[in-house]
Formats: C-alpha cells, sequence, structure tokens
C-alpha cells in the first residue's frame, strides 16, 4: 500500500531525542528555546512561541487578542480546529464559503459578510496552498480587523516570493505527524505584533510573568524538549522535504490534467503551493461512481487516498446543534466536501510509487467514465 503519509526519522534525530532523556530535562527548556528561534527566523518574523499543537496555537494566539463575543470570520470548509478555536476563546464563529477552485476563503463572500463587528479573520491556507492576502488584508483594513492564519498545513508557502508569515498580523502553525515539518505533537505562532507575542507566551504558560505570579487567565499549553528536538531536525532539512513535495505535485498534475473528470486545485500565478495535501476534485458528470467508490477502487489498487474533509465546520453534528445555518449559504463547500480526495504526495515517495498513482487513477477513470 501506498500510504497517504509517511513518517521517517533519521538516526542523528533519534541520537539527539536520546540525549534528552539522558539529560533529564524533559519540559520546555532551552531547546524549545532554539526551536522558537530557528522558526521565528525561517519564516522572517521577530517573535514565535511554541505550544503543544496546532490548534492550542490558534486558540492563544486568539486568546491573545479576543474579548468575549467577539465576531471571528472563518471559512466554512476546513479542519474543525479553526473554529473550535475561536468558541474556546470566547469568540462567536461567523462561517464564510471557500472559492470553489482553490478552497481558500472566498474574497467574494468575506467581503458581503464580514460587519464592523467583525474583530479577526482567519484564512486557512488549505493544503498548502496561500489564501489571497492581498485582497483579505485589504478588508481587514477597511472593517478594522485583525488577520490571524491558520497556516497549519503551509509551512513555507510564499507569495510572489515572500513567506506569507510576513502578510499577517498572527500565524499558527501546527507540527503533526503529517505536516511538513513535523515533531510529533506541537505548534508554533508567528508574529511581528510584540505585544501580541508577549500576551500569548504568558497565556500558554498559566498566564504567568514570573513564577507563580499570575497576570492572565492561562493554561498549559507549552511544547516539551524531546518534540522540541524533532522539530529542530526537521526545520533543518525543511527547505529539501518541502521542494521534494512541490516536485512530487508537478509530476501528479502534469499528468492527471489532461482529463475531464478531475479537477486539480487551482494554485495562482505568483503563489507557492507546498503541497502538505495533493486534493482534487471527482467530477460526477463524466464519472459512473461517486468519489468514495474511487477511493475504494484505489485501496483495492494499493493507494491510499482520504477526504480532506467530508463535511464542512456548519454540517457537524456540534455545530448544527449550536448554530442554525442556511445551507445554500456554504454551497461551495458542501459540493467540495462531496467531491473532493487527496492523493499520496509525501517527499518519500520514489519515482516509481509515482508512476503506480498515475496508472492506477488513470486505469479507474476509463473503467467508469461516462
Amino acid at each position: 500500500m501506498i500510504n497517504i503519509t509517511k513518517v521517517v526519522i533519521d538516526d542523528e534525530t533519534i541520537e539527539e531525542v536520546v540525549k534528552v532523556l539522558k539529560s533529564g530535562q524533559l519540559a520546555e527548556a532551552k531547546i524549545t528555546r532554539k526551536f522558537e528561534e530557528s522558526f521565528a527566523q525561517w519564516v522572517g518574523c521577530k517573535f514565535s512561541y511554541a505550544t503543544s499543537s496546532g490548534s492550542t496555537a490558534l486558540l492563544v494566539a486568539l486568546q491573545s487578542i479576543l474579548e468575549k463575543e467577539d465576531e471571528v470570520i472563518v471559512p466554512s470548509f476546513t479542519h474543525i480546529s479553526t473554529a473550535n478555536a475561536v468558541i474556546y476563546a470566547g469568540g462567536r464563529v461567523k462561517f464564510v464559503d471557500i472559492d470553489p477552485e482553490t478552497y481558500n476563503i472566498s474574497v467574494e463572500d468575506l467581503q458581503n459578510k464580514i460587519t464592523k463587528r467583525t474583530k479577526a479573520i482567519i484564512p486557512v491556507h488549505l493544503f498548502g496552498c496561500p489564501a489571497d492576502l492581498k485582497e483579505i488584508n485589504e478588508i481587514a483594513e477597511d472593517y478594522g480587523a485583525l488577520v490571524v492564519s491558520d497556516a497549519a498545513q503551509a509551512h513555507g508557502a510564499k507569495i510572489k516570493g515572500v513567506n506569507i508569515a510576513k502578510m499577517s498580523q498572527l500565524y499558527c502553525y501546527s507540527f503533526y505527524p503529517t505536516k511538513n515539518i513535523l515533531c510529533g505533537e506541537g505548534g508554533m505562532v508567528v508574529s511581528d505584533c510584540k505585544n501580541c507575542y508577549e500576551k500569548g507566551s504568558i497565556i500558554k504558560n498559566h498566564g504567568e510573568r514570573e513564577k507563580y505570579n499570575h497576570i492572565e487567565l492561562g493554561f498549559n499549553f507549552r511544547l516539551n524538549e524531546i518534540a522540541s528536538v524533532i522539530g529542530l531536525s526537521f526545520l533543518k532539512k525543511a527547505d529539501e522535504l518541502i521542494a521534494k513535495r512541490i516536485e512530487n505535485a508537478k509530476f501528479l498534475k502534469e499528468k492527471l490534467e489532461k482529463f475531464n473528470s478531475i479537477t486539480l486545485q487551482k494554485v495562482p500565478e505568483g503563489y507557492t503551493h507546498v503541497y502538505n495535501q495533493f486534493s482534487l476534485r471527482i467530477n460526477k458528470e463524466y464519472l459512473k461512481v461517486d468519489r468514495d467508490r474511487i477511493i475504494q477502487e484505489l485501496r483495492k489498487r494499493g493507494i491510499e487516498a482520504r477526504v480532506h474533509y467530508p463535511l464542512p465546520i456548519p454540517l457537524q453534528p456540534i455545530y448544527k446543534r449550536l448554530f442554525s445555518i442556511d445551507e445554500k449559504s456554504i454551497k461551495v463547500s458542501k459540493e467540495v466536501s462531496e467531491t473532493i480526495l487527496s492523493l499520496p504526495i509525501h517527499p518519500y515517495l520514489r519515482k516509481e510509487e509515482l508512476e503506480l498513482i498515475v496508472s492506477k487513477v488513470e486505469e479507474i477513470i476509463y473503467e467508469f467514465e461516462k
């Protein structure tokens, strides 16, 4: 089976982990500080603080800027943690539909739904493709809103050669094992805003400024030294691993874009997509079977494919209990969720594996096309 993702921990990283274990210093300390500083330097920002996950990175970043009941705009098609973080931080979620080609937040729908009550916008750079930050930032500025980017899948993504971390007030990253940079479980918030950094750094450490002197309502969202040393190892080779993802995606795109029965995620001109996922949509009008059957057929042929994501957030059971939403307002999100699938794209794929993926996709298309 060619798996959707693969984690490879080299001997050097294992040796560094063993050193940490032998040192006895497991809680956040010098190695985590080095990871924070190195990551900030890599993305080109002044400040950063590490957290226990990408989800807690979002939560702490939002807690550092929100007041109770502040309105926050979130795309309706993304991982549920983006919206959950808003609610846990005391905010109110307002959902905006997505662009049918990039799967990122729809600038048009954002313009229609933003109000003077909106405190923040969370563009998600879905699957590693940058959202339209130029337009989003302009809209945010017009309404006095902050932009908090969910870059969990977008380590190293760029627009016209500039790292996207330079384009918003706050950026939140994840280092989950499927991500382009991983540490097991972990996250990072980066910013050029000193106040945001200082407040977030305090919140993530029980609200402490000094030991047992608590000035904010915080919690333990710290990262540990073992995760940090793994993160540092992957950060050192991040450019190489991301370049390999882009190379793999280029191969798949060149082979698959000829088919009318599938549509690949659009990458706007000048945007650097870093392909945490290689996602495409099934065009039902050209095929006799649906997306789920295609996934079954791929698995039969030794190719793992997954769905990111099977439901828009507002249609998840918990959100249907919390919110009343007109499904027409998230029409694109619903259509994408019913037709999208992801193919393997990890940097350890061999040429023959990429060729096999293409040949099996072609085989299925020819078998089931109308």
